[in-house]
């Protein structure tokens, strides 16, 4: 096979492990053939997924790309290959989520609260002035990324997000809830379509007195 055939990911990347699997995708620790940059893939079969899990997983590169902010882990790549499977492309983070530490500790101080998700409210409002709502915030969704001796609170999976634009598509018809039950609106519970930013405001509520 020629090098024009190849799926992209084997174009440009080089796969070093395996980094974590779900139901539907894998994700690897891969090297960038020309930059030598390390970075995480993660892949989505073609078979694994519908029309729907497809449209959000590639939402979640547009909403991402959108927002270059130091507490947001950035987007480099993503598309579909040539095998049909979804790929997107993302920073190699090293460290934990905010629900490993929990676990860990049960409780936060109140220094330690809003040192951790101060950041996060800055790029929640950020991504809310740019018209994104994530609608998935949950101490999963915060890792604490070590960079440079420090902890680097970063919001990551936007495979959630909606866009306040009314010509983007949405996939989530009315009456539908997606995310995580225990983080939702009320709102949010009843129907996905209609919430806006207020529902991302609601969960950190939950979050805040969960570390508290």
């Amino acid at each position: 096979m020629s090098a024009a055939e190849q799926p992209l990911v084997a174009q440009k990347y080089r796969v070093i492990r395996e980094l974590g699997r779900g139901g539907v995708g894998v994700v690897y620790e891969a090297e960038h053939t020309w930059t030598g940059r390390h970075l995480a893939v993660k892949v989505l079969s073609a078979h694994t997924v519908d029309a729907a899990s497809a449209e959000r997983f590639l939402r979640e590169a547009r909403s991402s790309a959108r927002l270059i902010l130091p507490n947001v882990v950035p987007v480099f790549d993503a598309g579909v290959d040539a095998d049909g499977s979804l790929f997107l492309v993302q920073e190699l983070l090293r460290g934990e989520d905010l629900q490993a530490r929990l676990d860990r500790e049960v409780f936060l101080s109140l220094d330690d609260t809003l040192e951790t998700l101060g950041p996060i409210m800055d790029a929640l409002s950020a991504a809310h002035a740019a018209g994104i709502v994530h609608r998935d915030v949950k101490p999963s969704n915060i890792f604490l990324s070590r960079v440079d001796g420090r902890v680097v609170p970063r919001l990551i999976d936007f495979g959630l997000a909606m866009s306040s634009d009314p010509l983007s598509f949405r996939v989530t018809g009315v009456g539908v809830a997606i995310g995580t039950p225990t983080y939702m609106s009320p709102e949010q519970l009843e129907s996905a379509h209609d919430v806006d930013a207020r529902t991302d405001i609601w969960a950190l509520g939950v979050l805040l007195y969960e570390c508290l």
